[in-house]
């Protein structure tokens, strides 16, 4: 197979050769959601209220079950060995209607087709050995290549990777050719459109470089950039790609596309835009951050901030409302509106506050990180949703006598939310790429989650 070629420079010193072009990238596989046994318990394995448990078949099904089951576990029927010719003492060639299954056909003869079964029972003589179909190796497909040719100086230049590796002294990745007498540096897959682009922006083609790519395509040049170390010679059209990109979309969910912005811009240096994307992660990921296959965690430490912050903001909301409960409990609660009734009050509001927080499964066991299947939006959601009782005290002049009491969890469950709202702010990539933590230090930390 002859290779695609690209001339970017007509009096190319290098050849660069892309063998096993990238074919998939950054696969992304549905958000699991574990289900949760205590909600369904009752209706998934048949719990008949009285304590015991079935799977919930009727007398009539589980006996077809256990027919079914016998049928399937019935040992086959035994065949006499002199009944069956060995291989060896004949040799039987398949006749011409014979299928590759061997259920042969004679397609002279009219009328219903039988079959070879039939036909030995009829005839009383030994069925044939069905055909076995020998392999054949076929040749494997040639190799595709792609082939760049470029300037080993322009590369140099713009990548200290390319620099290293053409120099005298450099890897053993290139060496001159020699048939041709030039640089032949291999390379293994890379997305051809994203490594063509890089290579017009090192010749500055850059008439030839779209002005607008998509959010995929800037992610694949982002790994080549990040690979090849060259982040400040695409400077200027990472920027203009970024500003039309934003101008059309950002996810505002835990998605695919949210991982990709956090890549690009890391890797493009983009401040603003990776303290958007990582505060988005932060609120909405209902698991630890996916990488997707992209070098994100030996870039910066970006998947350890973003999984720290989150446990961190959604502990928050825990503890938050068990610090409630635990005012609501204490014999030294007084109650705001009337010391007097400081007994009823914290004891009505604890129990609904339970109460809720048991129905919300945020009671008992506690949520412990890593909240599998838990974002912080979902949680805030839900936080949201507690009611708050109502009830009136005697002696009141209104109502009848009866008064209605003013104390809510409305106002301390609010005030909950509000305070994790607040420390969600997204990670700062300067804190992220100089965070030199160790192994260490970093499980330490997530421990205090747990």
């Amino acid at each position: 197979m002859a290779p695609v070629i690209h001339v970017i420079d007509p009096n190319a010193d290098t050849i660069i050769i892309l063998k096993k072009p990238c074919t998939s990238f950054a696969q992304w596989d549905p958000v699991k959601v574990e289900p949760k046994l205590s909600v369904w318990k009752s209706s998934v394995i048949g719990d008949d209220g009285w304590g015991s448990v079935s799977n919930g078949l009727s007398k009539k099904e589980k006996k077809k079950a256990k027919s079914r089951k016998a049928a399937l576990m019935a040992p086959p029927d035994p065949t006499p060995l002199n009944d069956v010719a060995s291989a060896d003492d004949q040799e039987v060639a398949p006749s011409a209607g014979a299928s590759l299954f061997g259920n042969g056909v004679d397609v002279n003869t009219e009328g219903p087709l039988t079959s070879h079964t039939d036909t030995a029972t009829e005839t009383n003589t030994t069925p044939s050995v069905e055909p076995v179909e020998i392999p054949v190796a076929m040749p494997e497909p040639e190799e595709e290549e792609i082939h760049y040719h470029v300037s080993s100086r322009h590369l140099m230049l713009a990548s200290p990777w390319f620099n290293r590796a053409l120099t005298k002294d450099g890897w053993n990745e290139s060496g001159r050719d020699q048939t041709d007498r030039r640089f032949h540096v291999a390379a293994e897959d890379w997305d051809p459109e994203a490594f063509l682009i890089l290579f017009r922006i090192f010749h500055l083609r850059n008439r030839q470089v779209a002005r607008t790519v998509t959010l995929e395509v800037l992610a694949k040049i982002a790994v080549l950039v990040d690979y090849y170390e060259c982040a400040e010679a695409t400077e200027l059209f990472a920027d203009v790609w970024i500003d039309n990109l934003k101008k059309v979309t950002f996810p505002s969910t835990y998605c695919r596309d949210l991982v990709l912005w956090i890549w690009v811009s890391s890797v493009f240096n983009s401040t603003d835009l990776f303290r958007k994307a990582t505060a988005t992660a932060i609120k909405t990921s209902p698991e630890s951050l996916r990488t997707i296959g992209l070098p994100i965690t030996t870039k910066v430490s970006t998947t350890y901030e973003i999984n720290l912050e989150r446990h961190a903001a959604i502990e928050e909301l825990i503890k938050g409302l068990h610090n409630l409960l635990d005012k609501y409990r204490s014999v030294d609660y007084s109650c705001p509106s009337n010391s007097a009734h400081s007994f009823s009050c914290g004891s009505i509001l604890l129990g609904a506050l339970t109460r809720e927080m048991d129905r919300l499964s945020l009671l008992m066991p506690r949520p412990r990180a890593p909240f599998l299947n838990l974002s912080f939006d979902d949680v805030c959601e839900k936080i949201l949703t507690i009611k708050s009782p109502e009830w009136y005290i005697h002696g009141s002049s209104s109502h009848y006598g009866h008064g209605r009491h003013s104390c809510t969890l409305d106002e301390a469950i609010n005030a909950v939310v509000s305070r994790a709202g607040e420390t969600v702010a997204g990670v700062n990539i300067s804190q992220s790429k100089k965070s030199k933590k160790s192994k260490k230090e970093k499980i330490s930390e997530m421990q205090r989650f747990r």
